[in-house]
């Protein structure tokens, strides 16, 4: 798992948030971070519903270090709650590290995808990456303006793709998956996300 090779770098970091971190890959983040010794000081972890993260609000019993905030990434109003929310834990430290894990995988072939399948798929996974690091980028420019160089210790964007969003990997085996909607949002996500920080705004 790539993300246990990044240990060491989270080390140097203050703070993470890690978005859609009431199960799957998220949950499994954020146990992979509770349980390395030199950690972030404050692990952030966003549910649309954490009162029904039940496995989250398990951990945050025995780790002080954890705070679960409510985010639906599809609802500006609640990317505003949330912001407000995360300014309160990260304070003048800023926001060292988002991770945008957030998504929605709709397992639906040729013969069953709608068009708004797709389009839901589209908001969750590609545009609302976009949205979510805009709403934190403010907290984020604070992180960054305390330290110099390059690195997440800074402050960094993550955004969480798939192998099967690989326009060279959809052939043999792995091409057998035909989940339009999620296959085609991750292949739009790094060439978008890429397009706009490389032009720094």
């Amino acid at each position: 798992m790539r993300f246990l090779k990044m240990q060491q770098d989270f080390s140097r970091c203050r703070s993470v948030l890690i978005t859609g971190a009431s199960r799957g890959l998220g949950l499994q983040m954020v146990k992979q971070l509770l349980a390395t010794p030199d950690r972030p000081q404050k692990i952030i972890a966003t549910a649309r519903n954490p009162d029904a993260a039940e496995d989250l609000q398990e951990l945050a019993k025995s780790h002080t270090d954890l705070y679960i905030v409510a985010l639906d990434v599809t609802s500006d109003a609640s990317m505003d709650a949330a912001s407000t929310a995360v300014e309160a834990i990260v304070e003048a430290d800023g926001l060292n590290c988002l991770i945008n894990n957030a998504a929605i995988n709709d397992f639906a072939d040729l013969n069953t995808i709608t068009r708004e399948a797709m389009m839901n798929t589209y908001e969750s996974n590609t545009v609302a990456p976009l949205f979510v690091a805009k709403g934190f980028l403010p907290l984020l420019r604070r992180a960054a303006a305390a330290g110099s160089g390059m690195g997440i210790h800074r402050a960094a964007i993550i955004n969480v793709s798939s192998i099967l969003g690989s326009v060279q990997l959809n052939w043999g085996e792995i091409g057998t998956f035909k989940m339009y909607g999620y296959r085609a949002s991750k292949v739009i996500l790094t060439p978008k996300h890429l397009s706009v920080f490389r032009g720094g705004k």
